[in-house]
This record gives structure tokens, C-alpha cells and sequence, in this order.
């Protein structure tokens, strides 16, 4: 199982961030999440910002893109370990994870906004 990372980072869409900052990052399934036939509420996290860009530069990127549109501006959130309820790893049976999930909110002032834009 891989070792949990120290921070988590979160992209968004740039127009969520009012509720967002109000309630917090709350399991959902949305649209992407129906793409991929997702049957439980989740919240997805990357374990790193190289991560993150690597995934936004393929296949998340190109799933954004579908769904909301090359245009859509997105945020950055970052996230300390110790505020996630229960991370998992998407790939247990790996040394390594990339990407994260959790099925617990994520508490508003947990939330650290690293940039407006990616």
C-alpha cells in the first residue's frame, strides 16, 4: 500500500470556489465522475503538484476539456493530510498512488487556495 503524503492538492472549477469556501469540499459524484460510471461519492485528490500537472496534461485534462470545455478556469486547492478523513489510494496494490479519494467532506478552513488559475 503506498504512504500517504504529507499535503493533498485539489483542482476545481474556478466558479465553485464561493461554495467551496462556504461548505468545504463535499463527496460528490459530478459529471466527470459519470463518465466513468462512478458509483460512490468521492472526493479525488493528487498526491503532488507534478502529479496533478501531469494528470491535467492527459487524460484529466482531456476529460475536463470534454465535459466543461477547453475555456472553463480552474483552481489549485492544497490540502494537509491530517484535515483528509480516510484517504485511499486509487491504486492499493501499487508502491505508489498518484491519486487519492476520500468519502468525508473536507472542512472549508482546511482548504488553502494556491492559485486562481491553472
Amino acid at each position: 500500500m503506498p504512504k500517504t503524503p504529507a499535503v493533498f492538492y485539489h483542482a476545481t472549477l474556478t466558479k465553485h470556489l464561493p461554495d467551496i469556501q462556504e461548505q468545504g469540499l463535499q463527496p460528490r459524484i459530478g459529471r466527470l465522475s459519470l463518465m466513468i460510471d462512478e458509483p460512490t461519492e468521492r472526493i479525488y485528490l493528487f498526491d503532488s503538484l507534478e502529479n496533478l500537472d501531469t494528470a491535467l496534461g492527459n487524460w484529466f485534462g482531456e476529460a475536463l476539456e470534454d465535459v466543461y470545455g477547453e475555456d472553463e478556469p480552474m483552481t489549485l486547492l492544497q490540502i494537509k493530510c491530517e484535515h483528509v478523513t480516510e484517504p485511499r489510494p486509487t491504486f492499493e496494490q501499487d508502491e505508489t498512488s498518484f491519486e487519492w479519494t476520500t468519502e468525508h467532506p473536507i472542512l472549508p478552513e482546511h482548504i488553502v487556495l494556491m492559485d486562481y488559475e491553472i
